[in-house]
């Protein structure tokens, strides 16, 4: 009887991100999800302490937000996925706001973390907000900068941009830039 022939693995292949980039083509990509699968292990389940359940299902992030709010003042968050390390780099989300209220806000931080970071922040009515949380000073919604304009998308998807370099940042929202910030400690270049 004769030995079967061994097979031989093909060659590992570059991963292609399907997202196409308008911003720094020549850019490497590093970290790509299309939410087909928990790739980068984002953590899903239910969180009843911040009202906020997580899941991923037909390509999308599923971020359910229910909190309940007795302060009188706008609510929304941002979620952290941080990327160590990165100091030139360009950002894209897309995302949608399904929301019964009005003034409630979703967006990106970048520079650092909830407490440290400047987030850029849309609403369902039209405006973006970037915020400062390292600033030395008052830390409210917008105090970095803020502002309304018509390429923010009401009631459908929206993708915000943000292009880091040289330690200043650009903000698009559906391709059309609303603000560039530089924060004063330019030395924290986590993405978030």
């Amino acid at each position: 009887s004769s030995q079967p022939e061994p097979t031989t693995a093909p060659e590992p292949t570059a991963y292609v991100c399907p997202i196409q980039e308008k911003q720094h083509e020549d850019w490497e990509t590093v970290y790509c999800d299309t939410f087909d699968e928990n790739l980068y292990g984002w953590e899903l389940g239910i969180d009843y302490e911040n009202g906020l359940e997580t899941d991923i299902k037909n390509g999308k992030l599923i971020l359910d937000f229910n909190p309940e709010n007795q302060s009188g003042y706008s609510t929304g968050f941002s979620l952290a996925n941080p990327i160590y390390g990165a100091e030139n780099y360009v950002l894209n989300i897309l995302g949608e706001m399904k929301s019964k209220f009005k003034n409630c806000t979703w967006g990106v931080l970048v520079n650092g973390y909830y407490d440290t970071g400047v987030a850029f922040d849309i609403d369902n009515q039209g405006n973006f907000y970037v915020t400062d949380y390292g600033y030395s000073g008052d830390i409210y919604i917008g105090n970095a900068d803020s502002g309304s304009n018509s390429a923010i998308k009401w009631d459908a998807p929206n993708t915000i941009t943000v292009l880091a370099e040289g330690g200043k940042f650009l903000f698009f929202v559906n391709d059309t830039m609303l603000a560039s910030y530089e924060p004063s400690d330019t030395d924290k270049v986590n993405v978030s």
